[in-house]
């Protein structure tokens, strides 16, 4: 089944990614977003292509928030990470993620075209790689889909994961959880792997230095 995000107005070991640890915890993150007391962990595994193909964010928040607010957040706080949205009536699907692992522009074989916060609204697609071969993209509508995931404690160390049963943007976030994206080739979806770290690289390092702000304009391609 596909999971939608409603999202707001307008969510090698190469530079900007450490390696997992063998039991990858909430205190492993290096990359946090946002301001507040409370915390929780994105996963991004892109299922296939060059290492690390699973990456970890954390994010920060007060009162109310959702699964889409953390993933808009990232998306929008980590120049190399890039999104590819359809807009429904009912609330929007996540068709593609990119990442520019190593930094040097992100770009994907369709002529997309991400706007100043590394989004795109430019509907359903499938097969569009990234250009670069280093680079992670994968999207998809009709051969597979994007799985949503949610943690149950710490899920690489004695927790587990389950598969969502709401959208991103039905998803109340608590203290200390963890949602997943894992890509599902075939419709086929497994829970996301132990990730690497994701590392602010220079152009998000003056977000995380003032304070995680997210939603913020940035240069395409970095």
């Amino acid at each position: 089944m596909r999971r939608f995000v409603s999202v707001v107005a307008l969510a090698p070991v190469a530079v900007g990614c450490t390696p997992g640890n063998a039991a990858f915890s909430q205190g492993d993150v290096e990359f946090w977003v946002g301001q507040g007391a409370s915390r929780a962990v994105l996963v991004i595994d892109w299922d296939t292509g060059p290492d690390p193909v699973s990456l970890a964010w954390g994010y920060r928040w007060d009162g109310a928030a959702t699964g889409e607010d953390m993933l808009m957040a990232v998306i929008a706080a980590d120049t190399r990470f890039y999104a590819r949205f359809e807009a429904f009536g009912f609330g929007n699907a996540v068709i593609g993620l990119g990442y520019d692992l190593d930094g040097d522009g992100f770009s994907i074989s369709d002529g997309t075209a991400f706007d100043g916060g590394g989004v795109s609204f430019a509907g359903r697609s499938d097969g569009a790689t990234a250009n670069d071969a280093d680079d992670h993209y994968v999207e998809g509508w009709n051969t597979g889909f994007w799985s949503y995931w949610q943690g149950a404690g710490e899920p690489f160390a004695g927790g587990a994961w389950a598969e969502a049963m709401v959208g991103l943007n039905g998803r109340m976030l608590t203290d200390g959880d963890w949602d997943g994206l894992r890509f599902a080739p075939g419709f086929v979806g497994e829970a996301p792997r132990e990730p690497a770290a994701a590392v602010p690289g220079p152009a998000s390092l003056g977000a995380v230095l003032a304070g995680g702000v997210a939603f913020r304009r940035r240069r395409p391609g970095g």
